[in-house]
Order: structure tokens, then C-alpha cells, then sequence
């Protein structure tokens, strides 16, 4: 399977379909947008191309595909993918082909999520007022008729799959206002944020701590600001967070120098109070939202890449297997072992994705990658019995590539 992406718009009279491959992504996900109303179409398709633009963006390669779109797709007959309709309304009520449209979709089994998008000025009732129960009680998307929030949002959901985490890294002197901003405004967009000032544990050592909520964080919000480099723990931070490939994002001040390995990066102006205006803090949460879950992704690339490296350099391969799980096969073919590079600390949901995918207790060896040793203790010492139970081998950065190397 060249492809882990599959996007698709279908509205009045038009529709597309891109293939795209993306590293890093757990498993392969089909997202297809329609229009379910006329005054629905330049929405549908402003979002569509909102997103392609952001998956273009990371992906290593894409084209489109002439197959058909909708019934039929090539992704149906892919056991491990997920499929995703967002169905974008603009008139209430919803019609009644569109509510058995919605209802067929979630019907038809497997992995299959409808992320309802309503147009401003409309109410959740007036639109599925007449629909089944497992359609009428669906939360909408809250993207507010904004089709790059939207395509945001759907990326979140269909490529990170939970609650999107973020730490603030940031120079107490200069950034507490902006940085209590931003901790209000992404925990009300639904972000999980680790902010010192409000989620530190007392008696617990700082660096332990620090190191743990960094390394359970796919992604780090830097706020560079004119005197950050006399921070010691913020360039911590940063480092932290350039070995082990978290990605990273940065807010700059004006006259803030530019810390190397930032994903992306926006300036801003606060005022001279120190805090952002309205409209400037909404375009902040607006690039973090656009920017998380394709830098989210940066670690478990890299963990596919060495895995990937590791099998190559003894003339192997590691093939997709679904849900995250790669099989590594030897030079003449033959399946050795099972890997799922997860990149973040070990959970059970990684465990039992891996026990799942290879059958229970395996024949062939089982590897877990990622940052186990930045879990707390009791975690850890949980991990290493389920790990022991389970017969699977806990592999950090150091060990990946050598363990990988000697299952070939």
C-alpha cells in the first residue's frame, strides 16, 4: 500500500480524490468532505482545499486518484483504515437523503466517523431535529464557518485521534500574561496544556517532572521572547525537546532571536500591558490548531524512519500491517518480527494494538519503541510487567535500531 491518506470533496456536480503518503501516521485514514446543500458547496470545497494544502505540506508524495468517490472506494476493501465523513451543511432541515446517507455511513461498520460541520447561524436542532438517535445525539465540529479551522480540526481528528497536548515553554519574566492567554484559550478549544505555573506537582523533583510532561507532549509551544536565551530551563526545554523529535512551534516577540529546530513559526506584537488583543490571541490559537497535528506527527516519523533504516541496512524491509503496526521481513521474505514505533512513552493502548495485530501471544518477536525511561515510575514499573506478560520488548531511541537489526 503506497498510500496512507485518502481525501476526497464531493459536492453539486464535482467531485475529487488524492492519494497522499504522510510519515507517521498510525493508520491509513480516508476523509471525504461533502456538500450536503447548494450553499453548501464553496464551503466544502474551501475546506477540502484547506486541508490538502496542509497534508501537501508533510506528505512525501501524492496524485490523484480517477477511481470513484464515495460508493465503491478502493478504501473499503482496507480492513485497517479509517474512514471519516464530514458533511458540511448549510439549510436546515439536513434532507432526508443526507440523514440516510449519515446513517448507511456509520451503518456500514468498521472504523467510520461523521464529524457534522454546520454552517454559522444555524442550530444543532434545526439540522438533525428529524434524524436517528446515533445521528441527532453526534457533537458538531466547532470551526464557526471557518474552512481553514475546519480543515484544521479534521486533521486533529482523523490523523492525532485524541486530545491534542501541548507544552508552554516560556521565560516567566517576560511571557506569564501571553502564556495565561493561550493556556485559557487552547484548553477552551479542547487542548490538554502543561503550563508550570498551573500544572507543576509539588514535592516532585522539577526536572523529572519536567522531562515526563515534555516526553507525554507530542509538541512544544516556544514563546521566543527578546530575553529567552538567559532562560536555562526554557533552552532545556527546547533541547529536550529537539533529541527526542517532538515538534516544535514558536511564537517570536519582536527583536527575539530565532531558536533553532522550530517547525513553525509566527510573530506577534503584544501590547504594551503585555498581552495579546482579541483578534491577534484568536490567529495565535488558529496556528497552533493548524500547526500541532502535523508537527504532533515529527516523532513518530522518526521512529518509523529508524525502524525502517534498520531493516534496510540488513537488506529487509518493515511493511505496514495496520493499526500502527509495522512486520519486519528478512532478505528472503520471510516475516521476523513486529514493531510499532510508537515514538511517545509506552501505554497500554500501544500494548494491546500490538498484541492485537499479531495474534496474541506471537510466534516472531515484538517490539514497543519509544521514550518508555521519561514515564513516572509506577508507569514504567506497570509497563515493564504488561510488557513481560505480553512478550514484547520495550525499545527506546538508543535501542531501536540495534534490536530491530538483530531480528534480521
Amino acid at each position: 500500500m503506497q498510500w496512507n491518506i485518502v481525501l476526497q470533496v464531493l459536492s453539486s456536480g464535482l467531485k475529487e480524490c488524492e492519494r497522499l503518503t504522510l510519515a507517521g501516521i498510525p493508520r491509513p485514514c480516508r476523509i471525504l468532505i461533502v456538500s450536503c446543500d447548494p450553499s453548501a458547496d464553496a464551503l466544502a470545497m474551501a475546506s477540502h482545499q484547506a486541508l490538502l494544502a496542509q497534508l501537501q505540506s508533510k506528505s512525501k508524495s501524492w496524485g490523484p486518484c480517477n477511481g470513484p468517490v464515495h460508493p465503491g472506494c478502493m478504501t473499503e476493501s482496507e480492513p485497517a483504515c479509517e474512514h471519516i465523513l464530514v458533511p458540511v451543511i448549510a439549510q436546515a432541515p439536513l434532507s432526508s437523503h443526507w440523514l440516510q446517507e449519515l446513517n448507511n455511513w456509520i451503518g456500514m461498520g468498521g472504523k467510520r466517523i461523521v464529524l457534522p460541520a454546520i454552517s454559522s447561524g444555524l442550530a444543532h436542532t434545526q439540522v438533525l431535529s428529524t434524524a436517528p438517535r446515533q445521528i441527532a445525539q453526534l457533537q458538531l465540529v466547532p470551526w464557526g464557518g471557518n474552512p481553514r479551522r475546519l480543515a484544521s480540526l479534521v486533521s486533529q481528528r482523523a490523523l492525532y485521534g485524541e486530545r491534542p497536548k501541548l507544552f508552554i515553554s516560556y521565560r516567566r519574566q517576560e511571557a506569564t500574561t501571553v502564556a495565561d492567554q493561550i493556556f485559557d484559550e487552547m484548553n477552551r478549544r479542547g487542548f490538554e496544556i502543561f503550563l508550570d505555573r498551573f500544572s507543576g506537582t509539588s514535592g516532585r523533583l522539577f526536572p523529572q517532572e519536567i522531562s515526563e510532561e515534555l516526553a507525554s507532549r507530542d509538541v512544544v509551544l516556544v514563546l521566543e521572547t527578546p530575553q529567552i536565551l538567559q532562560s536555562r530551563w526554557t533552552l532545556w526545554e527546547v533541547a529536550f525537546a529537539r533529541t527526542y523529535r517532538l515538534g516544535l512551534l514558536a511564537l517570536q516577540w519582536p527583536g527575539a532571536p530565532s531558536l533553532r529546530g522550530i517547525t513553525s513559526r509566527q510573530s506577534i506584537n503584544p501590547t504594551t500591558n503585555g498581552n495579546l488583543a482579541t483578534t491577534a490571541l484568536d490567529a495565535v490559537a488558529d496556528f497552533i490548531e493548524r500547526g500541532h497535528t502535523l508537527a504532533a506527527l515529527t516523532r513518530r516519523a522518526f521512529y518509523e524512519a529508524l525502524v525502517e533504516a534498520a531493516a534496510l541496512s540488513r537488506n529487509g524491509t518493515a511493511q505496514p500491517r495496520g493499526d500502527g503496526v509495522l512486520e519486519l521481513f528478512n532478505q528472503s521474505g520471510s516475516s521476523r518480527g513486529f514493531v510499532v514505533p510508537a515514538g511517545r512513552p509506552g501505554c497500554l493502548a500501544e500494548v494491546h494494538r500490538l498484541a492485537r495485530a499479531t495474534g496474541g501471544p506471537a510466534a516472531h518477536p515484538r517490539i514497543l519503541a519509544g521514550q518508555h525511561e521519561h514515564l513516572r515510575p509506577n508507569a514504567l514499573e506497570d509497563l515493564k510487567w504488561l510488557a513481560n506478560t505480553a512478550g514484547i520488548n520495550l525499545s527506546g531511541r538508543a535501542d531501536v535500531y540495534r534490536n530491530v537489526q538483530a531480528l534480521l
